[in-house]
């Protein structure tokens, strides 16, 4: 009987025991529960954060890969050493129409006519091109050492930095003098009337026969340049002779003419100036010093070549074969170029276009 006692009070502790226990367990799991989800929390916030960082980083890197692409572009915008080709001022779009075998016609732009490295500006013609700026680079961004240029501001294209540098170092080769220095190059109307008031208030007079009027000076194209000499603490001003003469009789081997040359003051309506280049191009400036044009007459001589009759044919010093005709009209929408070989159109600023090929 005692022993039935005993066993049954021990029952009963034993029950206590497990319902003790099993509320302590309770609350153990409830704190382990706690603990797992501070885990998960702290687990999601580290993945959060990691993710974070993996998104700056990725940003950082195209950050990066976009400013070194940028660099390259610019690095390869730099002016290279050698004349590049003039581009075709036409959009590249055929219509259906044959002027002649082997010809196509070419879309022209807006303002083709005011566009090119043979347009015409002089005292009767003035310069109509819109929005050029944008052609324009700094001479010193892109100049080689074999010459100077008066400062950051001295603005030119593109193909007369790329020609003048391979010009001027073919000349400090062979003379061994870097003392040239680009003295002007692009100006807007506002500094070449400046210029010119200066100039008639020094004269007396109510023309100029040494500074344009602005709007039809050569200097507001992009196209043409004034060379002086480099001499600190000495008053030299270029005038093509003595070393500088070089330059003077090989500029047109670099698409460079004397744009003002001697004795053709009736045609240019300026002085000789032998400081001011412009840039024509090949093989146009050879054309005008073996025949001693001056560009007024050039251009009056290419109207006589057209696309119905027989085209300027003329082979450049360095054995290379052009054609050359001219296109008439002011409101021309196409012009017939080759179809199947390399060419380039230029307006002429007054009545037509020039279309040179090459081969």
């Amino acid at each position: 009987m005692r022993d039935k006692i005993h066993r049954g009070k021990h029952r009963k502790k034993n029950s206590r025991y497990q319902q003790d226990y099993r509320g302590e367990n309770s609350s153990y799991t409830q704190r382990n529960q706690r603990k797992m989800s501070r885990r998960k929390r702290q687990i999601r916030k580290r993945i959060l954060f990691l993710v974070g960082e993996v998104i700056l980083l990725w940003v950082l890197i195209t950050f990066g890969v976009i400013k070194i692409m940028e660099f390259t572009n610019r690095k390869e915008m730099t002016i290279q050493q050698k004349p590049v080709k003039q581009l075709s001022v036409t959009e590249q779009v055929k219509i259906d129409s044959n002027p002649k075998e082997g010809y196509i016609e070419k879309k022209l732009q807006e303002d083709a006519l005011y566009k090119g490295n043979l347009i015409l500006v002089n005292g009767n013609y003035k310069y109509k091109e819109k929005n050029m700026e944008n052609a324009l680079v700094s001479v010193y961004d892109c100049k080689n050492n074999c010459y100077y240029v008066k400062d950051k501001n001295v603005m030119l294209r593109r193909e007369v930095i790329a020609a003048f540098n391979c010009m001027l170092e073919d000349f400090c080769q062979i003379t061994d003098n870097k003392q040239v220095m680009v003295v002007s190059g692009y100006r807007d109307q506002e500094y070449q009337g400046k210029l010119y008031q200066e100039n008639l208030q020094q004269t007396g007079r109510n023309y100029s026969d040494t500074v344009t009027r602005p709007g039809y000076s050569e200097h507001h194209t992009g196209y043409s340049l004034d060379l002086g000499i480099y001499a600190p603490g000495r008053d030299q001003s270029y005038n093509g002779k003595g070393i500088y003469k070089w330059i003077n009789e090989n500029s047109w081997k670099y698409g460079f003419i004397v744009r003002y040359p001697e004795g053709k003051q009736e045609n240019t309506y300026i002085d000789y100036e032998p400081w001011h280049f412009r840039y024509v191009g090949i093989p146009h400036a050879q054309i005008m010093h073996e025949n001693h044009w001056c560009l007024e007459e050039y251009l009056s001589h290419l109207k006589k070549y057209t696309i119905e009759k027989e085209h300027y044919k003329f082979t450049s010093y360095d054995k290379k074969k052009y054609e050359i005709y001219f296109v008439e009209g002011k409101k021309r929408k196409t012009v017939p170029v080759p179809e199947n070989k390399d060419y380039w159109i230029s307006g002429n600023n007054v009545d037509g276009y020039i279309i040179t090929i090459e081969g």
